[in-house]
């Protein structure tokens, strides 16, 4: 009988009922898949729109395919792909100090993106969906957008096999209205920085260089950063009911915040490291006092133990020795 290994299993409890799901990789005759099912009753509309979004994106993707998805009994299970992720392209550019490069893989996910099916309009105006989900009504001059919208195509969800092949290996998130594409690549660059600022930071960058870069505006961080925040709460609901208790949840911060934060870390970080170099530096003063002192006992030794072996003193000794015995006598 052939069994199913899983390897790993993650939960998504924290989610609104409807979009409660279960995620597991498992290996089935030597071969691996990726299986989403929903936790509850109210979630499985939420899994069959996951096949439904890979069919509208299979007929969307021209540079890039949709990792192949079928639908059982209310699961939905994806082929395995063997690769690379944009994000861990990214950080080996990082880690090899690779500014170039890391540009360029950035330039290559635009171009993806853009070859998505892209439309430009002149006077956009997010429609009843569009508030539903992002909270805000958008209205803007010559805005880029994708006409369906997947907006969860952060750099850990693209693949590049070993054939050179892109594929896009989630589509949870995908909604069938006008979304800004820069929306889309501000999501990427946001979660990357977030989970990543430790790397990025040996590149010397800053996130609004990042953003600067393709050409998103202070004002359009401002706004998609609201975006994302309501999203988030058309997700997990604004009371966060099915998390973690309030009492044990801290204020969501922003990106402003958290460059402020790690800033204030660095330099809480240098005062320790010039204490700790204090106190080396006292603690290297004193084994110096030690070995200095070490240093005069081993000369008096020293002279001590020529003293004993001068013949001079060998004759005094001598000659006190015949004088107590004289003195006994």
């Amino acid at each position: 009988m052939i069994t199913k290994q899983i390897i790993f299993s993650q939960y998504s409890r924290e989610r609104l009922l409807k979009f409660q799901t279960e995620t597991t990789l498992y290996e089935e005759k030597g071969k691996r898949y990726t299986k989403k099912r929903a936790l509850n009753s109210e979630g499985v509309t939420h899994v069959k729109s996951m096949y439904e979004n890979y069919i509208l994106l299979n007929e969307q993707c021209k540079n890039v395919k949709a990792c192949k998805a079928i639908l059982q009994k209310n699961e939905i299970i994806f082929e395995y792909i063997n690769g690379n992720t944009l994000e861990n392209l990214l950080i080996k550019a990082i880690i090899n100090n690779n500014e170039r490069e890391f540009f360029r893989i950035i330039d290559q996910y635009v171009q993806l993106v853009r070859g998505l099916g892209t439309e430009s309009i002149n006077n956009f105006k997010s429609n009843k969906e569009f508030i539903e989900i992002f909270g805000i009504q958008f209205e803007q001059e010559k805005v880029e957008v994708l006409e369906i919208s997947n907006i969860d195509l952060i750099f850990s969800n693209i693949i590049i096999d070993d054939n050179g092949e892109f594929y896009i290996i989630d589509y949870e998130w995908v909604f069938n209205f006008k979304v800004p594409i820069l929306f889309v690549i501000y999501r990427s660059l946001y979660y990357f920085y977030l989970e990543n600022n430790y790397y990025i930071e040996k590149l010397k960058l800053c996130f609004d260089e990042i953003l600067a870069y393709v050409k998103i505006s202070k004002s359009d961080k401002i706004l998609f950063d609201k975006m994302e925040q309501n999203f988030q709460n058309y997700v997990y609901g604004e009371k966060k009911k099915y998390g973690t208790p309030s009492a044990y949840f801290k204020k969501a911060k922003s990106v402003e915040d958290l460059e402020g934060s790690i800033e204030d870390l660095k330099q809480r970080l240098q005062q320790k490291d010039e204490q700790i170099r204090q106190r080396d530096e006292q603690i290297r003063q004193r084994d110096e006092q030690i070995r200095q002192r070490d240093e005069q006992i081993r000369q008096r030794d020293e002279q001590i133990n020529n003293i004993y072996n001068l013949r001079g003193w060998k004759v005094l000794c001598g000659y006190y020795r015949f004088i107590n015995k004289v003195k006994k006598k």
